[in-house]
């Protein structure tokens, strides 16, 4: 079977701004990943990488690593919300709710996030974008958030026949707004 990825730049709502990862007629793969996060008063900041090799049976392997960074300050004062049993981020706890008459839990945050598959025989491609945003948690049921993300994308056109040609190909880059209310519930 072939092997095809493609990871979103700038958010999951415009399916068409992504990079395209190699097609390979894939054999096996290996795939590793590094991540480290801390937190210290109202700052919180976290930073991942990972690499992928596919060993393809027609020759000509393919790669990809991705790597991203990010830091966040609560305006507020309240702590972030992390897991250290799990390793993930959770929701942070709200010291004056809106719901109580109180401003909720406001948080600045940024990211920094690239991939790379610059193999050209497998077309893939390149990508990165920053992202600034706020996030207002009103309660520990709902929150809203806006984020602005500046990307570059580079896709390289695949020179295998039957290749996916789905996507835009070559040099693009522009700004996305992102605005999300969500319910938790």
């Amino acid at each position: 079977p072939n092997f095809v990825d493609r990871s979103v730049i700038a958010g999951a709502y415009n399916d068409n701004l992504r990079v395209t990862g190699p097609v390979v007629d894939a054999k096996d793969s290996t795939s590793w990943g590094l991540e480290l996060a801390g937190l210290a008063g109202p700052f919180a900041a976290g930073a991942e990488y990972g690499s992928l090799n596919v060993n393809s049976r027609s020759g000509g392997d393919a790669h990809l690593q991705a790597y991203s960074a990010q830091i966040g300050w609560s305006i507020t004062g309240e702590q972030f919300g992390y897991s250290t049993k799990q390793g993930v981020w959770t929701l942070p706890e709200i010291e004056n709710p809106v719901t109580s008459g109180g401003m909720g839990h406001w948080e600045l945050v940024a990211r920094y996030g690239a991939i790379n598959s610059d193999d050209t025989r497998f077309g893939g491609g390149s990508g990165h974008g920053t992202t600034f945003g706020v996030n207002w948690y009103l309660n520990r049921f709902a929150r809203l958030i806006l984020a602005d993300t500046i990307w570059t994308t580079n896709n390289n056109q695949s020179t295998l026949v039957g290749a996916p040609t789905d996507g835009y190909n070559g040099h693009d880059d522009g700004n996305t707004v992102n605005a999300r209310a969500q319910i938790v519930f």
